[in-house]
């Protein structure tokens, strides 16, 4: 039997993520449990990778790199804890199998429990402590369920949906396109530094991620500038030219697509940071990927 005191939650947060964002290449020194509410994501786990749909559940292993791409809008509910190393030969067999889907109701009741308390408290800039000690209790108690859930069955081989997505061949191009975002990228340059036709190209583009090259620099572009605003001091200007846009044009970019101006959409985006529940004093949130 599992115990209370044998599990310490250190961070839980309820998220939304636009189409085509993303949380970068990281890794942390704790466990991770995620549930997929909404949406579908590519989630890159060590060298797998896996496509995420909603009832999904992922489980992450300290030290283990991962990185997400939001292919539609997306909704998670996260936790990040600790456990006692007693657990270890338990919940070994467990992450083996990083991505599950698990239908049983009481552990989906208490997260539709756990999902209603956070949309309840996103008008609040801090959560009064009668709701944050019953989010405290709720998520142990999904953690305690999925763990002995899926330590006492033979759940794999039915639930286990994990599966190679993007083909080997887009991987570079999508890398070149990352690390070359303030030059001045065209789909001619691109078929200059790969063994690709522009024909093949875009081909390949919209086959694997549903778009054109063209659009997927345009919002990788916005994607980065979107991040620099939310974590960075730098001016709007310099920002933009780190992106490879005019000023004038990624401003137009923000406003079409999250209806904010840059100064608008980096107060907005600062203050929701403090929407996340915090349930160990001694967790450094200024260490979380924060995308």
């Amino acid at each position: 039997m599992v115990r209370d005191s044998q599990l310490n939650v250190l961070w839980m947060s309820g998220r939304s993520y636009q189409p085509m964002q993303t949380i970068s290449h990281h890794k942390h020194q704790f466990y991770q449990a995620q549930y997929v509410v909404s949406g579908q994501i590519e989630l890159t786990l060590g060298h797998e990778h896996y496509k995420l749909v909603p009832g999904n559940w992922v489980l992450i292993t300290p030290d283990t790199p991962h990185e997400y791409t939001f292919l539609k809008q997306a909704q998670i509910i996260d936790w990040k804890f600790n456990i006692d190393p007693s657990l270890t030969p338990i919940i070994a067999p467990i992450f083996q199998y990083p991505v599950l889907k698990i239908g049983d109701s009481a552990i989906t009741m208490n997260i539709t429990y756990i999902l209603q308390l956070i949309q309840k408290s996103e008008w609040a800039t801090l959560l009064d402590a009668k709701t944050l000690a019953l989010i405290d209790s709720l998520t142990k108690t999904v953690l305690l369920q999925l763990v002995q859930l899926v330590s006492t069955q033979n759940i794999f081989t039915s639930t286990l949906i994990a599966h190679n997505t993007l083909p080997a061949e887009v991987k570079p191009v999508i890398t070149y396109i990352e690390r070359h975002l303030s030059d001045s990228l065209t789909l001619e340059e691109l078929a200059t530094h790969f063994p690709y036709s522009k024909a093949y190209l875009n081909q390949l583009f919209r086959r694997t991620l549903h778009i054109t090259p063209n659009q997927f620099i345009q919002q990788e572009r916005l994607r980065y500038g979107k991040q620099l605003l939310e974590h960075t001091d730098q001016t709007i200007e310099a920002i933009a030219n780190t992106v490879g846009l005019n000023n004038n044009y990624f401003s137009k970019l923000l406003l079409k697509y999250e209806q904010q101006t840059p100064r608008e959409y980096r107060r907005t985006v600062r203050l929701s940071h403090r929407q996340n529940v915090i349930l160990s004093d001694d967790f450094d949130v200024t260490t979380q990927p924060q995308s």
